[in-house]
């Protein structure tokens, strides 16, 4: 804003102290949106980077936890495979398995990581618990998971 102009210069310029003003109370509001704008796009990039150093570090510690499971494929299922591993007497669980064009009978190798264990209702219509294992990285958080 300018302080004072003489009467001749504010009549040739149509200069009005308030309507210089106003535009000058408007100009610092929307440079305060902005600014706030700015904040919370930098927030949301720094939350993006930690979800993602998050994530990089899960995907590491799956890695560091795979194991090497063979077997023979008992039953391949929606879930995942059954499979009995060699001097084993009770079947394990591999969870997000692809098939791949096996059959039951088949015998795998298959990396996957140690999961919490798995239940299923067994054909005599009583509930089973087995030992499992993941084949499948920890999943990328979803655009709404990062907001």
């Amino acid at each position: 804003m300018i302080p004072e102009l003489p009467p001749e210069l504010r009549t040739k310029l149509h200069y009005d102290p308030d309507n210089a003003k106003a535009a000058l109370e408007n100009e610092q509001r929307e440079i305060s949106a902005l600014n706030v704008q700015r904040a919370a796009e930098l927030a949301q990039s720094k939350l993006s980077e930690s979800q993602e150093k998050q994530y990089q570090a899960a995907v590491e510690l799956w890695q560091k936890s795979l194991a090497t499971i063979k077997g023979k494929i008992q039953q391949i299922t929606e879930d995942g495979i059954f499979l009995y591993r060699e001097n084993d007497t009770h079947p394990v669980f591999i969870k997000h398995a692809d098939p791949g064009g096996y059959v039951d009978g088949d015998i795998v190798s298959i990396q996957a990581a140690p999961c919490a264990a798995y239940q299923y209702g067994n054909v005599r219509g009583s509930g089973s618990t087995v030992r499992a294992f993941d084949a499948a990285p920890p999943p990328r958080p979803t655009p709404e998971e990062k907001k």
